[in-house]
């Protein structure tokens, strides 16, 4: 692992919280950053090292821990700049009845495009 360090192949945070396991554990840790070819990020060192402090921490746990899918999705926020929404919608609309004018739209495409066969909103 010093020498992932050491080579830019693992971070230094993350090297520290990996320094906190026994031996065996770096070894789960290795290997399975190896077999499964994925790099860690601070989180995941971070809750590794929490759970071997648990004592609940399993080679299987930390493949868990670093598979892509367990990576938390932050919420998207869209916005747009009024000048844009201005060439669609005049002075008269507020906030609210250009979203209602936008989420309608938006419902009438989904339902147009699962009509086509097209899966929307997977």
């Amino acid at each position: 692992m010093l020498e992932w360090v050491d080579t830019k192949k693992l971070g230094l945070s993350q090297g520290v919280d990996i320094s906190f396991l026994p031996p065996e554990q770096q070894g789960w840790v290795h290997d399975a950053m190896n077999d499964m070819g994925v790099s860690i990020t601070v989180e995941q060192s971070a809750k590794i090292k929490t759970l071997s402090q648990k004592s609940a921490l399993e080679e299987a746990v930390i493949r868990r821990v670093l598979s892509p899918k367990a990576i938390t999705v932050k919420p998207r926020k869209i916005v747009f700049k009024s000048d844009k929404l201005d060439n669609y919608f005049g002075e008269s609309y507020n906030e609210e009845q250009i979203t209602d004018i936008i989420i309608g739209l938006l419902d009438e495409w989904k339902r147009k495009e699962e009509t086509n066969g097209r899966q929307v909103g997977v």
